[in-house]
Formats: C-alpha cells, sequence, structure tokens
C-alpha cells in the first residue's frame, strides 16, 4: 500500500520532470517523508517474520522509484538506513556484502541523477541561513538536529533498537545530505510532510516498545 503512494507521484508530469508530490487541492504533500519513515517499520516487521528476500526486493524497488523521482537525498537516507536492517537479519556474511554494495550502488549512482529545481531558501538552504544569523543560533540549530535525532536512541526497547537506530540514521542521513547538496531539510526547514512522516517514526518506536519481542 506504502509503495502504491510512491508510484502515484508519477501520476502527472512533476515539476520540471521532477515527481515527489501529491497534490490534494490546494495542497501538495512531499511523499517519501510522509511515507519512508513507517515504511522502514513495515519491512522491519517483515524481516523480524523471516521474509528477508521479501523485504529486500520491496528495499530495491523502493530505491529504484526514488531514483526516478529523482530524490537523492531520501534515496540515500533508505538505502542507508535498509543496509542496516538488511545486514542485521541476513544468515551470510556474503549475502550481507552484496546487499550492501548494491544499496550503495544506488545511492552512488543517485548523484548523477539530480534533479534541476532551484533551492528555496527557507527549504533546501535553511540551516545556512541560520548560521548566518550568528553562533548563538548555529548552537541552538545543532542542538536541535541533536534533540530530533536522540529519541531514537534513547526511547526504543531491546527488542526495538535495530529498527530505531536505522530510523536515527535515516534522520541523520537527510541533515547530512542538506549540507552537501540542495535537499529539504527535514523539520527544521519549511513544509509540513517531513514533520509528519517524523511523528509517525517517532509514535511508531514508542509503540513497538509495547509489542512482544520476536527472535
Amino acid at each position: 500500500m506504502l509503495f502504491l503512494f510512491l508510484l502515484l507521484t508519477f501520476w502527472d508530469s512533476g515539476i520540471d520532470n521532477v515527481h515527489r508530490w501529491i497534490a490534494l487541492g490546494p495542497l501538495r504533500f512531499h511523499v517519501a517523508s510522509i511515507v519512508i519513515p513507517f515504511f522502514i517499520m513495515q519491512l522491519w516487521r517483515l524481516l523480524k517474520a523471516e521474509n528477508w528476500w521479501f523485504s529486500f526486493l520491496l528495499t530495491a524497488a523502493t530505491s529504484l522509484l526514488l531514483f526516478l523521482q529523482p530524490d537523492a537525498s531520501q534515496l540515500t537516507a533508505f538505502t542507508v538506513s535498509m543496509a542496516i536492517l538488511l545486514w542485521s537479519r541476513a544468515d551470510r556474511s556474503i549475502l550481507r556484502f552484496v546487499v550492501v554494495g548494491l544499496l550503495f550502488i544506488f545511492a552512488v549512482i543517485s548523484r548523477i541523477n539530480l534533479d534541476r529545481l532551484l533551492p528555496v531558501p527557507y527549504v533546501e538552504k535553511i540551516l545556512y541561513l541560520v548560521v548566518d544569523m550568528g553562533m548563538v543560533w548555529l548552537l541552538v540549530e545543532v542542538l536541535s538536529i541533536f534533540a530530533l535525532i536522540a529519541p531514537f536512541l534513547l526511547l526504543h526497547s531491546a527488542h526495538a533498537k535495530i529498527v530505531s537506530i536505522a530510523l536515527g540514521v535515516h534522520f541523520a542521513v537527510l541533515f547530512l545530505t542538506a549540507l552537501f547538496g540542495n535537499f529539504p531539510v527535514p523539520i527544521i526547514g519549511y513544509g509540513v510532510s517531513p514533520m509528519i512522516g517524523y511523528i509517525i517514526a517517532l509514535t511508531s518506536i514508542i509503540r513497538a516498545r509495547n509489542d512482544l519481542p520476536c527472535s
């Protein structure tokens, strides 16, 4: 179901052939920001149920869609976080290296398929705008980023540790890619979609604390 939302972004011509949004009336939602965190949780549950190959195929298909959108930032964050989960559940060492290698290739080639959309200062360049305001605001910005990532490292239960770390890495990579390219800054930048995705991820981790451990 979540996979279909990514497919729906190709329903129209997009913006300069960039397909990342679904429009609902006057509102436009960045789909990957909303569904990817929840999708990572669902893939983790598949992995716990020993559906490793199905999880890998869904990961590869999702990575391909993000590449075609194109969305290098979301693709990099997704592949890194899923590499952590797939690695943790792979039963053979060679399989681990193959999976990580394939996902790494996806992340690398995404850098040669970048969109040509002009950056919006309060979306893609918000980190630099804050830096220009002075050292105090820079410190506030850094602390805010750590505060956003910290719950995934602190609020998880033992059996949800790996997926919580993967989600924390996911958001950390989104922040890092924004430093080195014209990519939206999640939560701190303008836009409601990343906020929805973050709340979904955080809520999922908190709810996972009540799940029964699964070997």
